[in-house]
């Protein structure tokens, strides 16, 4: 539960901690005069691309049948996560950035600074590992995508109203929420735009390639490293690692009871689709963990990629016409005219139609398989071969008949 909450504000860690209502064992370590004080951390101008959504297992099944997100606590808001990638981390070190020195003093370092690869021993907080925090499943998508899918459900292809909405504080960590609606809902014209200035802790920028400027304000809850200075600006590990806060920005898309239909099928089809799952549930899902001694603790980032759309064939079929079947059908399964069609000269007549695009098999099962099913559910004796009387076709009066 958030100890401390501010709406219409995004606060800095050093407002925060002045605040004097609120209690906090992590924040004052940014004090000068704290003996426990946190050693430098780089602060960047990271553009990040990406959302998440972290859910359990039951609410991946939702996802699914939904073909979306729905608030399962009737409030109409969809939460996403800004998820900063690998890359967004390499692009952030190719512009200037800030060091953070005890007491929150702020320095500002150029490019030719800084050793490469600096900012990844620094981004050991929750909001830059790929695992989920609130479920045992995280989606990663584009944030263009989910903002032109919201877009066109919600606003009419207009562009979403974004608002500084709250800052929560919990024990070690520190939530931004930015609220998105449509451009007709008055209901939250209270709440400040979200609008870019120089001490933004998170603005939006679209155009071409649409990104949030997100400057975190700690990234790393566990502070193991501290800055030195030799040739570059590196990082070293300390000996007694110091515990601190943590900060991340999170995007609540007012949906009220609809289903925000953003599909993980849709975003296969603009791309790759990243899922992260603890291996515990994999065990159940898929053996192979277990017994590759994969323990259960751990966690296992999946990166899907759409690599070829097959289409299908109405449920209850095996196989369809593209085009009008021959007529009659049974002279033309008897390639060799003896009257009799066994599973070879069934099997070969089937891939011909396929071949040739007059038919099409049912994908993503074994194509033998489909076949020989098919076969049996024309041998109607199962004597191992077809006679013209056996030949049915697939019609609504037939519907144990799952062929043609």
């Amino acid at each position: 539960m958030a100890t401390y909450i501010r709406k219409d504000r995004h606060l800095t860690l050093t407002q925060l901690k002045k605040k004097k209502k609120i209690t906090n064992d992590y924040l004052p370590k940014i004090s000068p005069e704290d003996k426990y004080s946190v050693p430098d951390y780089p602060r960047p101008e990271i553009h990040a691309t990406h959302l998440s959504h972290s859910t359990d297992l039951t609410g991946l099944d939702g996802i699914r049948s939904d073909a979306g997100f729905r608030d399962p606590n009737d409030k109409g808001l969809v939460w996403f996560s800004l998820t900063v990638t690998p890359d967004d981390l390499r692009d952030a070190e190719t512009r200037t950035m800030k060091i953070v020195h005890p007491g929150g003093v702020e320095e500002e370092v150029s490019v030719e600074e800084v050793e490469e690869g600096l900012l990844t021993q620094f981004a050991s907080s929750p909001a830059f590992v790929s695992s989920s925090r609130y479920g045992s499943y995280r989606l990663t998508f584009d944030l263009k995508d989910v903002l032109d899918r919201y877009s066109e459900q919600f606003c009419a292809g207009r562009a979403p109203v974004m608002r500084t909405w709250k800052t929560e504080l919990y024990p070690q960590e520190v939530m931004y929420a930015v609220l998105v609606h449509r451009p007709s809902d008055e209901r939250f014209s209270q709440h400040p735009l979200l609008e870019e200035h120089e001490h933004s802790i998170c603005a939006f920028r679209d155009g071409a390639k649409p990104h949030f400027l997100w400057r975190p304000q700690a990234m790393s809850a566990t502070h193991s490293f501290e800055l030195v200075r030799d040739d570059l600006l590196r990082a070293s590990e300390v000996e007694w690692p110091q515990f601190y806060v943590w900060d991340h920005v999170v995007l609540a898309l007012v949906v009220d009871d609809q289903v925000q239909t953003l599909s993980l099928f849709h975003t296969l089809k603009q791309g790759r689709l990243f899922i992260s799952a603890q291996t515990d549930l994999l065990h159940v899902l898929f053996p192979p963990c277990a017994a590759a001694g994969v323990p259960g603790s751990a966690v296992l980032l999946f990166e899907l990629e759409l690599v070829e759309l097959q289409k299908g064939v109405p449920d209850g079929f095996m196989f369809v016409w593209l085009e009008d079947g021959p007529e009659p059908l049974f002279p033309a399964m008897d390639l060799n005219g003896d009257k009799r069609v066994p599973l070879e000269e069934f099997s070969e007549f089937i891939k011909l139609q396929v071949r040739e695009g007059k038919g099409r098999l049912r994908p993503g099962v074994d194509q033998e398989s489909v076949i020989k099913d098919m076969f049996y559910n024309q041998d109607g004796n199962r004597d191992g071969t077809i006679i013209e009387d056996e030949v049915q076709l697939k019609d609504d009066t037939v519907p144990q008949r799952d062929e043609f």
